[in-house]
Formats: C-alpha cells, sequence, structure tokens
C-alpha cells in the first residue's frame, strides 16, 4: 500500500462480530461540509470517543488511513443496523482532493482483496443525510480505479464513453448502469420472465436475456436497483432481479417521470437514468 496505514486508534463504539454476517458491501461516508473545516485527527478523536454512538472502520484522506475499528466486528456508522453487520464504513475527506480519492480507491482495492469485489453504496442510501456529500457522483469511479489497482484490466474496458441521452436501454447503458451500482458489467440484463417483454419496449433485445418464467432468476443489477429503491420507499416488492411493473413504476418515480410501469419505446425515464449515469461517472 502506498498510504501510511495507523491503527493506533481504537474505536470502543462498536458491536463485538458481526452476528454470523461477513461483509457484503462497503459504506462511503464523508466527515462532514468541508466549509465546517473537519480535520482527520478531530474526525478520528469524535469517532473513537467514550460513550459514543457513532464509528466507522476507516478514516481516509490522501496517503493515510486510520483503522478505528476491525473489519471482523460492527460498526456504528450506516444508522441501520442491519446494514452495519453487513458492510464496512469508511469516513472521507469531504474536500475529496484527487489524491483523497486515490487513496480511498486503494483502500477499498485492498478491502476488496480479503472480501471479493463488495459493491460500494452511499450512506444516504440507508439514512436520511445528504452524506456523503460529493462522493456520492465518484461511487462508479471508485469502484473502477480499484478495480484497476487490483490488477483487474476489464475494469478500464468495460468504462462506457459518454451516453446518448436518447432513451433507450442498449448494451453501453446498461455497462454504465451496471459499473454505478457496482455489480458483474457485462452489458446484459440477465434471465428475465418472458411474461415481461411487453413491458420492455424501450430496451434494446441485445442486452436483455428472456427465459421461460418458471425460470427467471434475475439480474444482480436489477437487485442493486431493488435494494435503492426499497431504501426509498419507492418498492415494495421482493428483490428477485426481475425488472417488472412495480420496479419499474419504482424507477419511474426515483427520476419524476410519468409512473405507467411501461419502458416505452423512447423513455422519459431512461433519458434521465442516462443523465444521471453520465454525471456520476463523470462523462
Amino acid at each position: 500500500m502506498s498510504y501510511q496505514y495507523i491503527t493506533s486508534h481504537d474505536s470502543p463504539n462498536y458491536t463485538p462480530g458481526r452476528y454470523g454476517h461477513k461483509p457484503e458491501g462497503i459504506v462511503i461516508h464523508w466527515w462532514d461540509e468541508k466549509d465546517r473545516n473537519p480535520s482527520f485527527d478531530g474526525v478520528v478523536s469524535w469517532l473513537c470517543r467514550a460513550d459514543g454512538t457513532s464509528s466507522a472502520h476507516y478514516v481516509a484522506e490522501a496517503g493515510r488511513v486510520a483503522c478505528i475499528v476491525s473489519c471482523a466486528n460492527t460498526a456504528w456508522h450506516a444508522g441501520d443496523y442491519g446494514v452495519n453487520t453487513r458492510t464496512i464504513g469508511i469516513e472521507c475527506n469531504p474536500r475529496m482532493s484527487d489524491g483523497d480519492l486515490e487513496t480511498v480507491a486503494e483502500l477499498i482495492a485492498d478491502i476488496r482483496n480479503t472480501y471479493g469485489r463488495l459493491p460500494l453504496s452511499k450512506h444516504r442510501d440507508y439514512q436520511q443525510t445528504t452524506c456523503p456529500g460529493t462522493y456520492a457522483d465518484k461511487l462508479g469511479w471508485l469502484d473502477q480505479r480499484a478495480e484497476q489497482l487490483r490488477g483487474n484490466t476489464n475494469a478500464a474496458s468495460a468504462s462506457p464513453a459518454r451516453l446518448a441521452q436518447d432513451g433507450w436501454i442498449g448494451p453501453e447503458t446498461v455497462a454504465a448502469w451496471q459499473q454505478v451500482n457496482a455489480t458483474p458489467v457485462d452489458k446484459m440484463i440477465s434471465s428475465q420472465s418472458s411474461a415481461l417483454k411487453p413491458l420492455h419496449q424501450g430496451i434494446n433485445p441485445n442486452c436483455i436475456e428472456y427465459v421461460p418464467p418458471a425460470q427467471a432468476q434475475g439480474s444482480q443489477l436489477i437487485i442493486a436497483v431493488q435494494n435503492t429503491l426499497k431504501r426509498k420507499g419507492l418498492y415494495g416488492g421482493d428483490l428477485d432481479g426481475l425488472l417488472g411493473p412495480g420496479t419499474i413504476k419504482g424507477l419511474q418515480l426515483y427520476y419524476g417521470t410519468p409512473a405507467d410501469s411501461v419502458i416505452s419505446a423512447p423513455s422519459r425515464m431512461v433519458i434521465e437514468l442516462q443523465r444521471a449515469l453520465n454525471k456520476q461517472l463523470g462523462r
């Protein structure tokens, strides 16, 4: 590792173990609004205070990382105890310099070398908060850069060019969507029920796999999307990975477009999705 790894601070604000769970994701936080001038040492001290109610596994900025709670234990960082037991929390410098981003990406790469390619999520996915601020638009970049640092040469080639905001879901839109959600990038919405075809008018058939309804296992991408929608209160169905009417309606509500549970050809919802993906990927 190229950063200084600091282990001299131990937060008492954690739960021993993970109730049998293993880390399944990484939650990105920021220290606070940068105009409040938070500092690395100040944040470490606050999260390590006696009788505190919050912590994280790591505090990171350009060139240095403090591990204040072991990843074997449950840090109190997401505002949702179930999420805490399954995730690793990283507190990041809100100034978000190039050096900050590079160190956070390297830390993610190091975590993944131990636990596999854990997906990234935002603190605000689980709690009403602005956290992680400007980092919210950098999760796709952090995911890709971490994979490059791990020697995954496919990470760079999987990065799509700027998407045409044309309202059609094609292979490049799917690839960008997968990248932002930190799911495998194969440009394919896999294992969808053929009964859902009439709802998918604006999806290129080259990027969606249909199977008989009884064989549909769903897509990792759509499960990630359903998770986000469920946390926002926009989807009440199962996390089945199927792009059905409830998921489509949730997406339409999320992007503020008419909610008719159909991806039309072209689709206003898809235009907003493409606009958001371009922004998140810095395209």
